[in-house]
């Protein structure tokens, strides 16, 4: 996807980049016409593809899950849909607002950010990069690494805060960036060679040409592409050393938003291997959750998880009163940010645990409030403002982690319930199901037994026609001979 080349802090020369941004906005601009909005334009919905043999890359924008028509929007689907810091500041900043499809030129603006700053824009005074907009912010500032006038023009017309002037795909492929003597000047020889190659293919007959191959400003060649990838192969081969000191891994984590995805892998990986450091390691992820930015908390929250799945970890998470800390998060309304994980680490904790730690967990853990996540949508009035900040916080997914965790509870406390009971019913059934075992084998050995007998008779039986068989056989010889020696005594 594009997520790799901003994940990589990977600088592309102009003419790639210049094509790339066109080939998006013309993708946008082919969807706005036929009347839909995307509500999820991000670096990770855009892939790039190479067809086999082609030299050239293609950006595909996909994951249209929650795409509308334009006309099919309704105040019911005026909530936060799409991705925090790909988010329009009108969805933002206001309640019940009609999308349109303006939301998906912000975002496209913050993907072209990203990929070229690697990071995402700043976006007011106490330098919080998660997008909460206040009133004040009037617009995102030019990064001073961004040195061309022209394409910073055109990302702040992209970025525009007032959605009406905000400028759409359409304009935006009209802009200087590519329409001025530098953009065409910039077109690299291996863009118009890969031009002239697609034209010739067309004379020729080629019917899947189209106006996209013949143009060089939407070509982005494959090996350029390439040459800028070999940062993801470095760390892919990390993953086969893993010899990350504990050192390495408590910098890894403190930094863990200035990572790329596959430095994340790296380090994830490095932290499972470390298991004899397990307890500092935890106790560092443990204090370091109740850190105010939730970027940072759901981090240390997923890093818990991955330990979670080791049953000789549990210990050491739940020490120090740690599982009352969690009941509190997901108790806390102002803590909504923090639900996906504790509700995810409490899971990981129930499926891999002892009964030790099931039985504490139960004991502990709220289940009303596991109840309240889980029944969101079939909620009465006194749930509905709760379920709300749910739904505010875009943190749907939580409900779905909630009805399981719900249901693993539910579980246990029917199986605790039952009791002797239970596992006297489970003693005759298991000594049922033993017997029935011996009869079925003792039947096969008489069946065996039988069969072998069978054999042994059919066998006998066959001996005895073979013997007769072979007697007739002599005794005809015996008479042919006989025969023969009459006829040439007669002569005959």
């Amino acid at each position: 996807t594009l997520s790799r080349i901003g994940y990589h802090k990977i600088t592309l020369p102009p003419f790639i980049l210049r094509a790339l941004i066109k080939q998006i906005l013309e993708g946008i601009n082919v969807f706005h016409k036929i009347g839909f909005i995307h509500r999820d334009i991000k670096c990770d919905n855009i892939l790039l593809h190479s067809p086999p043999g082609s030299g050239r890359v293609y950006a595909k924008i996909s994951d249209f899950g929650f795409s509308m028509k334009d006309g099919d929007i309704t105040k019911e689907h005026t909530y936060r849909d799409g991705t925090a810091y790909y988010m329009a500041p009108e969805i933002l900043r206001k309640k019940n607002i009609k999308i349109t499809q303006k939301v998906d030129i912000y975002a496209v603006g913050i993907t072209f950010y990203y990929i070229i700053m690697h990071e995402f824009p700043q976006i007011d005074d106490n330098n919080d990069k998660f997008p909460h907009f206040s009133r004040k912010t009037k617009a995102i500032k030019k990064p001073a690494e961004i040195k061309d006038d022209i394409l910073w023009d055109l990302l702040s017309k992209l970025l525009k805060f007032k959605r009406k002037k905000r400028i759409t795909a359409e304009q935006a492929l009209q802009h200087p960036y590519f329409t001025s003597p530098e953009a065409e000047a910039q077109i690299s020889p291996q863009q118009k060679e890969l031009a002239n190659s697609a034209k010739d293919a067309q004379s020729e007959g080629d019917k899947n040409i189209t106006e996209y191959d013949i143009n060089p400003s939407f070509i982005v060649a494959e090996s350029a592409i390439k040459e800028y990838l070999e940062e993801s192969d470095k760390a892919e081969q990390q993953l086969k050393l893993l010899d990350m000191t504990l050192e390495q891994i408590s910098g890894g984590l403190k930094n863990i938003n200035q990572l790329s995805l596959l430095d994340r892998d790296v380090l994830f990986v490095n932290l499972i291997k470390r298991f004899e450091f397990g307890k500092e390691i935890i106790d560092f992820l443990k204090e370091t959750i109740h850190i105010q930015d939730q970027y940072d908390a759901s981090v240390q929250l997923q890093s818990l998880q991955f330990l979670a799945e080791s049953q000789q970890n549990h210990e050491l998470i739940l020490s120090g009163g740690f599982l009352n800390e969690l009941n509190n998060f997901l108790i806390d309304d102002k803590k909504v940010f923090t639900y996906i994980g504790v509700v995810t680490l409490f899971v990981k904790l129930f499926k891999f645990g002892t009964p030790e730690t099931k039985e504490q967990i139960w004991k502990t853990i709220s289940k009303d409030r596991v109840k309240i996540l889980a029944d969101y949508g079939n909620d009465d009035d006194t749930q509905k403002s709760k379920s709300r900040l749910i739904k505010k916080n875009h943190y749907e997914n939580v409900i779905v982690i909630a009805g399981e965790l719900y249901r693993l509870l539910i579980e246990y406390e029917n199986n605790e319930q039952q009791g002797p009971e239970k596992n006297q019913q489970e003693g005759d059934k298991q000594i049922k199901t033993e017997n029935k075992q011996k009869d079925q084998q003792k039947e096969e050995e008489i069946k065996e037994e039988l069969n072998e007998k069978q054999m042994e008779k059919v066998q006998q039986q066959g001996d005895e026609q073979k013997e007769q068989q072979q007697l007739k056989q002599g005794n005809d010889k015996k008479y042919k001979t006989q025969v023969y020696q009459i006829l040439e005594q007669d002569g005959k």
